[in-house]
């Protein structure tokens, strides 16, 4: 069991909870890989997943609560993003319900879901499983380290190894 304390509170986790941004990330060894987990909002920030990546993560846990369709859309869009990025697999679990007993937290909606990068030898769609929209449902999957691992050095596409690492010098016309 681990925990990671989210890095990028929103506006309104800020103003009305008083959160406070958390600057580091925690990566666990595992049976199942390393895994790291990107909460909520975290996954909308390239950097912050790319840090873990190149830390090692093969898998980011992505909790989230968002009770709209394009909150939802906006962390599962930035996941599957983050998957092809970092060649990884992402787990999102959105929450799916409500406690009215705690302010913004009335109603809950999305699916859980296991994403892939889009690379050959995955789902074409970059889809292992997901759960059934606004459903309190389990995804359950087998994923293939061997084969992430494999991608990440000798894939169709290498973002991982591919990256320019240094400053990008805007050139202004």
């Amino acid at each position: 069991i681990f925990h990671q304390r989210k890095m990028h509170p929103t506006p309104f986790e800020r103003n009305t909870w008083k959160m406070k941004p958390y600057h580091e990330i925690c990566l666990m060894d595992s049976p199942f890989g390393k895994i790291a987990m990107a909460v909520c909002y975290d996954i909308e920030f390239p950097e912050a997943v790319r840090a873990a990546a190149e830390a090692g993560a093969e898998i980011v846990l992505n909790p989230s609560w968002t009770e709209d369709e394009p909150g939802y859309w906006r962390v599962r869009t930035c996941a599957a993003a983050r998957c092809i990025e970092n060649t990884l697999f992402v787990v999102q679990s959105s929450l799916v319900g409500g406690m009215p007993e705690i302010p913004g937290f009335d109603r809950g909606l999305g699916r859980a879901s296991v994403l892939t990068p889009s690379e050959v030898d995955f789902p074409v769609k970059g889809i292992a499983i997901e759960s059934d929209w606004r459903a309190e449902q389990t995804a359950v999957t087998d994923i293939n380290l061997d084969t992430l691992r494999k991608a990440r050095t000798s894939g169709k596409v290498t973002p991982m190894a591919d990256r320019h690492h240094g400053t990008y010098k805007i050139h202004h016309v």
